[in-house]
């Protein structure tokens, strides 16, 4: 018997417009009278993520960052920070080839050339305000960050390098293609299954008992 439904948000419960799909929405109450929990695992962040929590007035547990954080109505219940090594030698290999990225820590969000992305201005304009912008020489080794996410789009001569740097000196975190030409690194022990994974232990649901939605790269370990 099904008892919880994940689902990723982007291209999965959000439309084109970026808003929940409203089926996704009138069948909430059918799920409630069933007793079967609906939750999010997503890519985005917190503070992006708000916004959809709020709407649907969602009390379970939900997962962003592609596994890095487990938040409940807002609070953050687990972590699973990058290796600090990855994090600088990622940072700076982007920064060195002019590819845009954001690095999301507990404390602190470094950006680079963000602007220039697209996918950057349509989705992180909430962190604009918290935004620290990376230089070279800047050091995150304590800055505990969870999500590193880059975009190829204007660089797409870069990417193989980039994945041949990872795969060679980073053997700790993973570089999933998200959507498009994006790309988001996270620490292997931080991926949307076995976040998806700890979720069940919080709720004492076996995996057998949940249903997984997504449609992308980053969604393949929880499917």
């Amino acid at each position: 018997m099904i008892k919880l439904i994940a689902c990723d948000l982007d291209g999965t419960a959000l439309n084109s417009q970026k808003v929940l799909d409203e089926g996704l929405k009138e069948i909430l109450p059918h799920l409630e009278s069933l007793g079967v929990g609906l939750t999010f695992i997503t890519g985005r962040g917190e503070g992006i993520m708000q916004q959809y929590v709020d709407e649907i007035n969602l009390q379970l547990p939900y997962v962003t960052d592609n596994g890095g954080n487990i938040y409940q109505q807002h609070h953050c219940l687990a972590t699973e920070e990058m290796p600090c090594e990855a994090v600088n030698l990622l940072a700076k290999t982007l920064f060195d080839r002019g590819i845009p990225f954001t690095a999301y820590g507990a404390k602190s969000i470094h950006a680079f050339k963000n602007k220039e992305s697209a996918f950057f201005t349509e989705r992180t304009s909430y962190y604009d305000p918290y935004k620290i912008m990376y230089q070279d020489g800047i050091d995150l080794s304590n800055e505990k960050v969870f999500k590193i996410t880059s975009d190829f789009d204007l660089h797409l001569e870069y990417l193989d390098e980039v994945k041949d740097i990872v795969s060679q000196n980073c053997a700790h975190i993973d570089f999933l293609n998200a959507e498009g030409n994006v790309y988001c690194a996270n620490s292997q022990s931080a991926n949307k299954g076995k976040a998806l994974v700890k979720l069940c232990r919080m709720l004492d649901i076996q995996p057998e008992e949940v249903m997984a939605f997504g449609d992308n790269g980053t969604d393949m370990p929880m499917l």
